[in-house]
């Protein structure tokens, strides 16, 4: 047996996960968010043990 799909079944389909995939994005971007902000509070105390230039710190915070 073969089924048969229209385009438009097909393109909604594509659509759909599309959105799906940017929404899981979004999520993962949103909850990795905080752990990249809470280095701000400790950073001088990373920056001391690590032994790393002030330059060196705010590089690293500035990553995504």
């Amino acid at each position: 047996m073969v089924t048969v799909e229209s385009s438009d079944t097909h393109l909604a389909g594509t659509g759909l996960r599309r959105g799906l995939v940017v929404i899981g994005i979004v999520l993962t971007a949103l909850s990795l968010r905080s752990a990249v902000t809470s280095l701000g509070v400790v950073l001088d105390q990373v920056r001391e043990s690590l032994e790393i230039s002030a330059t060196l710190a705010g590089v690293i915070t500035a990553l995504p």
